[in-house]
């Protein structure tokens, strides 16, 4: 076996964490100041949502066999970093690193791999490149420009210049969240607050306005010839419609994860009102339900030719927020007419890898 701890610094910290800081568990479990690595055997490699997974048959210092298991980034963001599902296969053998467990030390948050001899896997961190030119009606691929200023789902303020930090304290799980102005229900959803219940480890998907606003991944705006505009996002399969001809929900709608969104045109600015909404965990805000009164109205703009796209939303929900909330996005147009990804189903074993390594530990 080879192993070493090496420091991790914070840039390196700050590439893990907009590997999907936002849209995962708190890594507080892991030792972020620390990499190990451990030379061994692929015995599983799982190309899996919301983590992909790496398990390894390693040797102690005594030549004893053990299991290793490696907690990886989501599919979208694997594949920015340039895997593919037979990127590893069963019987590989590589050296890998990651941060260790702070008491499970046979559980690592990945860092990176390569094979015994040759060099590195699929090493780069690829950011998706800006367009050249920009859109006319919204249409494109929009990457997320990163920052903390705003706080709660959607950001706003500032720009990104204590990413590092930012990116850290998200990574760490930071404290309780409390993002919002909210009512003694709201208030009581908070309290209750456990990074273990977070809906996504089941595989229940994002709702608004999470699902415009999750860092890193892309999503992509599609106009149709009837005038309709459909919203998909990078890590999720859903496919949002938002419907331009239409005055009120045809009869009969039922309530959905995603509400029933209808769009209008006020001058240059697309304005989608969005209601109907199912009541769900963690709908409005991290740690925050939302009910059956939640509702949104987004507003979108361009600007520098199209090549930057503005989003401000507004939530209402009054069975858990005390006032509406007001929250803006910045989006930058990239050079690539779809979304290269994959969607793959769901694991609830992959979601809640952590949970189950962490419960070996007590």
């Amino acid at each position: 076996m080879k192993s070493s701890n090496i420091t991790l610094g914070l840039a390196a910290v700050a590439t893990l964490a907009a590997a999907g800081a936002l849209a995962h568990h708190s890594r507080a479990n892991f030792d972020l100041d620390k990499t190990v690595q451990y030379e061994g055997t692929v015995t599983r490699f799982s190309w899996t949502n919301p983590h992909t997974g790496i398990d390894l048959e390693v040797k102690d210092a005594n030549g004893k066999p053990f299991d290793l298991k490696v907690e990886g980034n989501s599919i979208a963001t694997m594949m920015r970093r340039g895997w593919t599902q037979n990127t590893l296969k069963v019987g590989d053998h590589v050296i890998i690193k990651g941060n260790p467990d702070r008491v499970n030390s046979h559980f690592l948050y990945f860092t990176g791999v390569e094979r015994v001899g040759g060099a590195a896997i699929a090493a780069g961190f690829q950011q998706a490149p800006d367009a050249t030119a920009g859109s006319k009606d919204f249409s494109g691929v929009w990457r997320p420009v990163f920052n903390m200023g705003g706080g709660g789902a959607g950001g706003g303020g500032p720009g990104a210049g204590a990413n590092s930090r930012a990116n850290r304290a998200i990574l760490l799980g930071g404290p309780k969240p409390s993002n919002y102005p909210v009512t003694a229900k709201g208030a009581a959803s908070y309290a209750r607050f456990n990074g273990k219940d977070d809906p996504r480890n089941n595989c229940v998907p994002e709702s608004l306005p999470s699902a415009i606003s999750s860092i890193p991944y892309l999503f992509q705006i599609e106009h149709h010839p009837n005038g309709d505009y459909e919203t998909v996002h990078e890590n999720y399969a859903a496919r949002r419609v938002i419907h331009m001809n239409q005055k009120a929900p045809p009869a009969g709608t039922k309530p959905d994860f995603q509400g029933y969104s209808i769009g209008h045109m006020e001058g240059a600015v697309l304005v989608v009102d969005t209601t109907l909404f199912s009541p769900q965990p963690w709908g409005n805000d991290t740690g925050l339900d939302s009910g059956a009164q939640k509702h949104i109205v987004e507003r979108y703009s361009l600007e520098d030719g199209g090549k930057t796209l503005v989003v401000s939303y507004t939530q209402t929900d009054p069975e858990y927020l005390a006032q509406p909330v007001t929250r803006s996005l910045r989006w930058k147009l990239v050079a690539q007419d779809k979304l290269q990804s994959e969607w793959a189903h769901c694991s609830k074993e992959a979601g809640n890898r952590h949970i189950i390594e962490e419960a070996k530990r007590q």
